[in-house]
């Protein structure tokens, strides 16, 4: 039996691949740690999305654990192991947000991220993915330039989604009011 727990990060250091006993504020881990929690309030959000949006979602998922996998690696051995990024979901993604926008009414102001447990469920996605953005804003000379487009992107996604989740629920788009 494999033990989950190896008591190697106790004292608050961990490896990455190629490289043992970093700390857990590495730029590497942070990044990585990020999109663990992003991946999982994806999986959260695809509870209240119709089922084209829950499958270009899977497909984020599996790719940001691909990319996580490759921030983890600092070892070039390594890294031809690991599994290849598809720089093909960005444009599937670009795609998905010019056909939700097709179909919203044009955007005269900010809108405020409230509403429906649904609706608010797409804005933390948004807000999660814009924190995973930060971190690996940290690491862009070290990674490939499609990880950070990709995040990039897919925070202008749950946007468009927040909206036409709000439109096909027949809720309210709260703006916000800039002149009180």
């Amino acid at each position: 039996m494999v033990k989950v727990y190896t008591k190697v990060g106790d004292k608050g250091t961990t490896s990455l691949l190629g490289k043992s006993n970093v700390s857990k504020q590495d730029s590497r881990v942070i990044a990585y740690g990020e999109l663990d929690e992003l991946n999982t309030v994806i999986g959260q959000t695809m509870n209240y999305v119709e089922k084209e949006d829950y499958e270009l979602l899977y497909k984020v998922v599996e790719e940001i654990f691909t990319i996580s996998s490759h921030i983890a690696c600092v070892s070039d051995s390594f890294n031809s192991m690991l599994p290849k990024h598809n720089s093909g979901i960005i444009t599937q993604i670009e795609s998905r947000i010019d056909d939700i926008t097709s179909n919203l009414p044009e955007l005269k102001s900010f809108i405020l991220p409230v509403g429906s447990i649904g609706l608010t469920q797409i804005h933390i996605a948004r807000t999660v993915t814009r924190r995973a953005e930060r971190a690996l804003v940290t690491l862009k000379d070290e990674i490939e330039p499609d990880f950070l487009q990709l995040i990039n992107r897919l925070s202008d996604y749950f946007f468009t989604l927040a909206r036409k989740y709000t439109q096909d629920n027949e809720e309210e788009e709260i703006v916000w009011n800039s002149k009180k």
